[in-house]
């Protein structure tokens, strides 16, 4: 199989990943207003004289939904690239990881490094570090962008922020074009992070290729 039809089935596998994310989400959003409309015909039928008083429930902060979408989103195309590791593994750069692409051990306060002494973890917890570790990212991008972007670029930024690093995204050349309005020339700076341990990688060559597809895809 040529590199194009691997990035290309890569992108599809990720994309479908999404698209699966969206449709649970969808589906639970239905289900929960059925049981709101439920719950509130019932009310109605059994004091019809005096229904009861909306409670007053203060309002999440307006940026938060987006968050945890953009958060899943991020988690679902990172996903398939990073692989799901139950025991403490060193990465091609020779850095401890565990779960689907994490360096840090949540179960200390405050976390610690991931080390080849780290105990293993569980899938369930493998999947919450990756939500929580997605949704800091998504909160860097919001930090340091700086221009209004896409959904599709918070996605792909902030996978490249995981992969990279927050400290790394903030000094890079893709940052600084995005910030001074040139969106494609930012779109070429993905590609400055293809090495690791002094080599160019062909699973970060992928990796990169597809958030720069997505990053230049409409929403």
């Amino acid at each position: 199989m040529t590199d194009k039809a691997i990035l290309e089935a890569q992108v599809e596998a990720a994309l479908k990943q999404l698209q699966d994310l969206e449709a649970e989400e969808a589906l639970l959003l239905k289900e929960i207003k059925e049981q709101d409309a439920a719950g509130t015909n019932a009310a109605a039928t059994a004091s019809p004289a005096a229904p009861p008083p909306v409670p007053v429930v203060a309002a999440p902060p307006a940026a938060a939904p987006a968050a945890v979408s953009i958060a899943q989103r991020a988690a679902a195309f990172a996903t398939p690239f990073e692989g799901t590791f139950l025991e403490a593994y060193a990465d091609p750069a020779g850095v401890w990881t565990i779960g689907t692409g994490s360096i840090w051990d949540r179960r200390n306060t405050p976390p610690t490094r991931v080390t080849q002494h780290t105990p293993p973890i569980d899938a369930a917890t493998a999947l919450a570090w990756l939500a929580e570790e997605m949704t800091e990212a998504v909160g860097y991008v919001a930090h340091y962008v700086t221009v209004p972007i896409t959904d599709n670029q918070r996605v792909a930024l902030t996978d490249l922020i995981y992969n990279i690093g927050a400290g790394n995204f903030a000094s890079s050349r893709l940052l600084r074009s995005l910030n001074s309005g040139d969106i494609t020339g930012a779109s070429d700076y993905f590609l400055d992070w293809t090495m690791a341990g002094g080599h160019q990688l062909r699973g970060l060559v992928r990796r990169r290729a597809a958030e720069r597809t997505l990053f230049m895809t409409g929403e």
